[in-house]
Formats: structure tokens, sequence, C-alpha cells
């Protein structure tokens, strides 16, 4: 069965793919920041109104890491599923122009 991948993330995966945008390294930051704005439009829907809001915390080697979790009051698609986020960040990235790089 062929993997489809949800329509707001391949809107943005074609966004970032675009041969039109600028290469990140002839830049300066801010412009950078801009062109990644631009290119995540379906990634910054409306927040949804939250029933549940609580601090979890994940057991690691170094320590225990704080993990938020955020349940809406309505869930996003029909049946009652909502699409779930693992977010794991390589750190350093701070204008994330590193999604140009993805194919």
């Amino acid at each position: 069965m062929p993997v489809v991948l949800d329509p707001d993330a391949a809107a943005v995966y074609r966004a970032v793919q675009d041969p039109d945008r600028p290469a990140c390294e002839t830049l300066t930051a801010p412009e950078v920041r801009a062109s990644y704005a631009q290119a995540r439009f379906a990634t910054n829907p409306k927040p949804p109104e939250l029933a549940r809001v609580a601090s979890l915390s994940i057991p690691a080697p170094y320590g225990a890491m704080p993990a938020p979790f955020y349940r809406p009051k309505e869930p996003r698609r029909p049946g009652g599923l909502s699409p779930a986020l693992v977010l794991f960040h390589g750190g350093g990235r701070v204008t994330g122009a590193w999604l140009k790089g993805l194919g």
C-alpha cells in the first residue's frame, strides 16, 4: 500500500522544495527566516482550544527530559482522531532553513 503524506505536510514539503526559492546560504538570517515563514503556511493553523495541558517527564540516560502534552477539546479529524506531533529538536537551527535539504 502506498504511503500518503498528510495534505498539509505535502504542501509544506512542496513549498520548501520550490526551485525558485533562493539558497539559504545566499541570504541574511532575517531573510532566511522570512523565506522559511512563507513556506510553512500550512503548519500554522489557528491553535485549537485545549482540554488538557500537562507536563510530562521522559527518562533519559543523563536525566529526565521535560515534555509538554496538549490535548485539544475538539479533534481535528472526523472519527475522534487528532494528529500527533513528536518533535526531536536537533538544536542550533534558529532559522528552520535545514528543511531546504529534505529530499
